[in-house]
């Protein structure tokens, strides 16, 4: 301490120590939770360099960390400039010399969380490498947030709104099932009320913009494999009929994706696959289907608002997906000759032209998108090769496709990377 403040005086000493070890410590809270896991059973490392190539198209200056964790969802986290903001609040005590570097660290610190439970499926971690990483790009181009100033709620229904608010009874903290025999409208003003639910439907149509976006973003560039692998993890969480303040019901996300993949031509009867179009059809059937939603009087509203506006959200996903998108002409070409290279135990990473013999590397959607349909319908094949049955021998079949996908997108990783060397 002496030698980075000479000058500090006895009573000024131990202030000066409380401060570092306060901001240090909140530090740590913020960091330590983070630290990326040594074991590879925790994460799959192959999925780490498709990632930062994605990262990179959006962010080039930028460290990633992944987080299994104990939780049920995937979540992205990305901090701007960490580096320089604990620079600055840790001015006094930090030698001059990690001031000079402060333009070397990276811009954003990105934590990608996912449950452990996930960590070896490439097929669910679909949502990671699509879903997850789209929510950064939307944040740092601002689609949804520009979308989200487009959706008004129509002025009748949001007075019936604050109508319903201030003469419903208030709810007993700590137990909501139990009312008080007083209304709202006995402590708040009407224009004290409006603002407040204003500004939580706001609040409420950004959150659900930012996940409908990135669903889009996502089904579109990745196709069916995104769609499937969201239902079975919705199905998981519970929240296929159920609004909250941060995500709309799954219901409404599947209907939509399937919408898009209508349009990207995975609907074709003469076309498509038979047995994923018959999965796809039966997801649409269960999202077209009425049910009765878990949702509060202000999700209703919202509900409205954005269905009334959607024509503009699909509109402008569509414009920044243009020749982008994995459609069914795609898929097609690769997932067919993928799916026989999984059937018969070889990773899919290659594509071989039958007219010039030559080979060219898979795209990540297509391995993916021969991974779900393997895994619905053609594991008999895989256990053929291993020669197991039963529950115990699915599980096998099972871990053996994850082990052939993760091993394709391995090998596509070093392909993009060996003309890149040698030029």
């Amino acid at each position: 301490l002496k030698t980075i403040r000479p000058d500090i005086s006895e009573s000024e000493f131990l202030p000066f120590c409380q401060k570092y070890q306060r901001i240090v410590r909140e530090l740590h809270c913020k960091i330590v939770k983070f630290m990326p896991r040594v074991s590879e059973r925790e994460f799959p490392p192959e999925i780490v360099r498709p990632i930062e190539l994605f990262i990179r198209e959006i962010e080039s200056n930028f460290a990633l960390i992944l987080d299994p964790c104990d939780g049920k969802t995937f979540e992205i986290q990305a901090w701007p400039n960490i580096y320089a903001e604990y620079l600055d609040q840790l001015e006094p005590y930090v030698p001059q010399k990690y001031h000079s570097k402060r333009d070397s660290y990276p811009k954003l610190f990105i934590f990608l969380s996912f449950p452990k439970y996930v960590a070896r499926s490439p097929l669910l971690h679909s949502i990671t490498m699509s879903h997850e990483i789209l929510h950064l790009k939307d944040a740092i181009s601002g689609m949804a947030v520009s979308l989200c100033n487009q959706i008004t709620i129509p002025k009748q229904d949001f007075d019936k709104l604050v109508d319903e608010i201030l003469t419903s009874k208030i709810p007993v903290p700590g137990n909501e099932h139990m009312l008080m025999p007083r209304t709202y409208a006995d402590f708040y003003s009407r224009d004290v009320m409006e603002l407040a639910v204003m500004q939580q439907c706001t609040d409420v149509i950004s959150h659900w913009l930012k996940e409908l976006v990135a669903d889009l973003l996502a089904v579109r560039l990745f196709g069916p494999v995104y769609l499937f692998a969201f239902a079975d993890h919705s199905l998981a969480l519970g929240v296929m009929d159920v609004d909250s303040d941060k995500h709309p019901n799954s219901r409404m996300r599947l209907s939509l994706m399937l919408d898009e993949l209508r349009n990207l031509g995975y609907f074709h009867t003469s076309k498509t696959d038979e047995k994923m179009l018959s999965r796809l059809k039966t997801w649409h059937r269960f999202a077209k289907a009425r049910r009765t939603l878990q949702q509060e009087s202000h999700h209703v509203v919202i509900h409205s608002s954005i269905n009334s506006s959607l024509s503009t959200v699909v509109a402008r996903i569509r414009s920044e997906t243009t020749g982008k998108e994995y459609d069914y002409r795609k898929f097609s070409k690769e997932v067919v000759q993928l799916i026989e290279l999984l059937k018969n135990g070889i990773p899919p990473c290659e594509l071989v032209n039958s007219s010039s013999w030559q080979s060219t590397p898979a795209s990540l959607p297509g391995i993916l998108n021969a991974g779900t349909i393997v895994q619905a319908d053609y594991l008999g094949a895989i256990a053929d090769l291993l020669h197991v049955s039963g529950e115990s021998g699915e599980f096998e079949c099972k871990r053996k496709l994850d082990e052939l996908l993760l091993k394709a997108i391995e090998a596509i990783e070093v392909w993009r990377i060996w003309p890149a060397k040698e030029g």
